[in-house]
């Protein structure tokens, strides 16, 4: 960089950083005034208006007030005060048969009247309704209620009446608007910049929220100044804006404008201020210009003359008359070269001695040096192979999207990916050839205590093991994280495991869409068994007395009951599949007689076999079969198998049901073997999932929910035993249960419905 410019650039920044400094400290002081100001006009527009409204409303209780102290009401005297007061739609007296006994409109009378309407906010005695739409004349309005002798006087008012203070913009500008919001967010006044919104646009801004908390706060108003900021409003703009509660009616009024069109003066005042710093910077820099051209000619004068020595000339004279530092430079700049120039010729002398023995020993070096090279290139070339080789773990390492680790035999972390560090909150140098069981700590979610099986049996059986269910890791900040995922050995050649890659994910989201889903499941399931149970006892006693209703209607109540109950047990199916899936299933075994818990069982179902003339027989080798198991799960088994036998065996079909004893193995098989539809080839590996069914079973049974057979593998392995069937489409299917005589139990959740 040359001295001329090293001398203007520290200038001119100079001079910029303290001019933008100062430029932009008043344009901001400007702003956030002009904010100050704007926030100020919002918040006495607000509340003035909202005086007003106030104001306006209390004048109407005064004159609800004066109009009940008259005597015999008649439609006439109605009518009068109807005429004397502008606000007033329309007057009427309710009676306790809510019925509209008399009226200053005279359609009106005889009209049902719902009381409760109209006694909700209730100030002085007086009861006032909120907005809403008159069904008389579809006017919005709102009313106001007052006792009356055994009555109710109520006068309704158009609301529209309201409309004049929320539509005047004096001081708004063109985007500016005023507005009424109800205690649910809705308007009910218009707003500019759309139409027909009267209780039907919901504003939900900082601005409105802010303000019907403070009405749900019951905080008193009488002194609120209002609350001003910047937001997105209705239109998705932002606006500045400001808001006051009226507390009579618990609305809200609200007040904005655009804040493009409040700030447009700020944008004059930027250009301005960024006009006079160029202008400023430009005649700066002409002046440093030429106090930068005075300092620096003699320097070039001298840089010149520097390289005419360079070249050779040793006896041109750069030396100048100048008194200054730069002429005493120049002149000591000249006894150096005469300096130099004997001094050359002296090393010219020894240069060619000296460069006899170079020639010399030269020879004996490039020697030495071809045999250096060639070792060089061995070396080289192994060392680019392990740099490959040691590039490509790495880049596979750090572009895996789950967190990697390795530990050597003696159980310290040499290797730590970058999603490990997110994962767990510490970074390599905390890690690194140190035990992981000193850093990385995995517990059970349940007991809290240690869950390093994964990785100690990778080490002793070498082979991959998968990260139990609901584990832990605690972070750096001892924070939990929940996580997933498996750990695998790491052999030599030789097949020797001389460590173990752990590959672990945050299953947080995982966790939570499960929880999600178990939580929809069982709330939904919940909130549909009130109204089915009422829908059920309701068509139950319609049933019992619709002996005089027509044979079709009738018919329209039993299907009624019916889907009623097919609904429910698809209800129960689904708090079930939720319960199993969220391991929230109780286990409590209690003795049980096989046998006869069985053949009751099976009693139960003789209304079905003899309605489709199946032969239903149960063989058992022990006459008797004490058990230990959950009661309400071995009943899920049998009824699902029994009652899917006799749905899709036809009329005079065969189902045989077994119980086989096997003492050897503490276990028992329960057996059940029909001559139905039995189950499609290209159906039966699904046939245990959710929602699959049959493709002939379908077309035998249509509503059908798909939950039977995974509910019952499910209880199965709950109870710690297997299933499996043997089926040939046409001709029958064969259920295998196998379960233990004693099985454990299970601590939390809840039984089977």
């Amino acid at each position: 960089m040359k001295i001329k410019t090293k001398i203007i650039l520290p200038i001119i920044l100079v001079a910029v950083i303290v001019l933008s400094t100062a430029t932009f400290y008043s344009y901001f002081f400007n702003v956030n005034t002009l904010n100050t100001s704007i926030g100020e006009h919002l918040n006495t527009t607000v509340s003035s208006r909202s005086h007003h409204i106030d104001t306006f409303i209390e004048e109407l209780i005064g004159k609800i007030k004066i109009a009940a102290t008259q005597e015999n009401l008649t439609n006439e005297k109605l009518e009068k005060i109807k005429n004397s007061n502008r606000e007033f739609s329309e007057v009427f007296l309710v009676n306790l048969d809510k019925k509209i006994i008399k009226s200053s409109r005279q359609e009106s009378i005889g009209l049902d009247c719902s009381i409760n309407d109209y006694l909700v906010n209730k100030k002085d005695n007086v009861y006032m309704r909120d907005a809403y739409i008159s069904k008389i004349n579809e006017e919005p309005s709102i009313a106001i209620a007052i006792s009356h002798n055994k009555d109710i006087l109520i006068i309704r008012i158009n609301l529209e009446i309201l409309n004049d203070v929320t539509t005047n913009k004096t001081g708004l500008g063109n985007t500016g608007e005023v507005y009424l919001i109800n205690s649910a967010g809705y308007t009910i006044t218009p707003l500019q910049f759309s139409e027909d919104t009267f209780l039907k646009t919901k504003i939900e801004s900082k601005n409105a929220k802010s303000c019907l908390d403070t009405l749900k706060n019951e905080t008193e108003h009488t002194e609120y100044r209002g609350g001003s900021a910047i937001y997105t409003n209705y239109k998705k703009i932002e606006v500045m804006g400001s808001y006051h509660p009226l507390s009579i009616m618990n609305w809200c009024i609200l007040a904005e404008i655009d804040k493009s069109e409040a700030l447009a003066p700020t944008k004059n005042l930027l250009k301005f201020s960024i006009i006079r710093i160029l202008i400023i910077l430009f005649i700066f820099f002409i002046l440093t210009y030429l106090i930068a051209r005075t300092i620096s000619k003699p320097i070039i004068i001298l840089s010149q003359g520097t390289k005419i020595i360079k070249n050779g000339n040793l006896d041109h004279k750069v030396g100048t008359n100048s008194k200054d530092e730069i002429g005493s430079l120049s002149r000591d700049f000249d006894e150096m070269t005469v300096a130099i120039k004997k001094s050359q010729i002296e090393i010219d002398k020894k240069v060619k001695e000296q460069t006899r023995e170079i020639i010399e020993k030269q020879k004996d070096i490039e020697n030495q040096q071809e045999a250096i090279l060639n070792v060089l290139e061995d070396v080289e070339n192994e060392k680019k192979k392990t740099e490959i080789e040691r590039d490509k773990i790495d880049a596979i390492l750090h572009s895996i999207g789950d967190g990697v680790f390795v530990v050597d035999k003696d159980k310290k972390i040499t290797i730590f990916n970058n999603i490990a560090e997110q994962i767990s909150g510490f970074n390599k140098e905390d890690v690194l050839g140190k035990n992981y069981l000193d850093i990385l700590k995995f517990i059970h979610e349940k007991d809290r205590t240690p869950n390093n099986d994964f990785i100690e049996k990778a080490f002793s059986l070498g082979k991959i093991q998968m990260m139990k269910n609901h584990t832990l890791l605690i972070k750096k900040d001892k924070s939990e994280v929940p996580v997933a995922d498996s750990s695998a050995p790491i052999k030599d050649s030789a097949g020797n495991i001389i460590g173990c890659i752990v590959v672990f994910r945050d299953a947080t989201a995982e966790r939570k869409a499960e929880q999600i889903k178990s939580d929809f499941v069982s709330i939904a399931s919940h909130q549909l068994r009130t109204p089915l149970t009422g829908i059920q006892w309701v068509t139950e006693r319609l049933l019992k007395h619709s002996t005089a209703l027509p044979e079709k209607e009738q018919q329209y109540i039993k299907d009624i009951n019916l889907s009623s109950k097919r609904l429910s047990t698809l209800v129960d199916s689904l708090l079930n599949v939720s319960r199993i899936e969220g391991g929230k299933i109780t286990i409590k075994p209690e003795k049980i007689e096989l046998i006869d818990f069985i053949k009751s069982y099976l009693t139960e179902t003789n209304p079905l076999t003899e309605a489709k003339n199946i032969s239903l027989k149960f063989n058992t080798h022990p006459e008797n079969l004490e058990i230990l198991t959950d009661r309400s799960g071995i009943r899920n088994i049998v009824q699902s198998l029994v009652s899917n036998a006799i749905e899709y065996t036809p009329e005079n079909g065969n189902i045989e049901v077994s119980v086989e004893d096997n003492v050897e193995k503490d276990s028992f098989l329960f057996k059940i073997k029909d001559t139905g539809i039995g189950i499609p080839s290209k159906n039966q590996a699904t046939i245990f999932d959710k929602f699959t069914r049959g493709e002939n079973a379908q077309q035998v049974k249509t509503d059908g929910t798909g939950f039977g057979l995974y509910i019952t593998k499910q209880t199965v392995d709950l109870l710690g035993g297997k299933i499996r069937f043997e089926s040939i489409e046409n001709e029958g299917t064969t259920f295998f249960v196998t379960l233990p005589k004693i099985s454990k139990a299970k601590e939390g959740g809840k039984s089977f419905v």
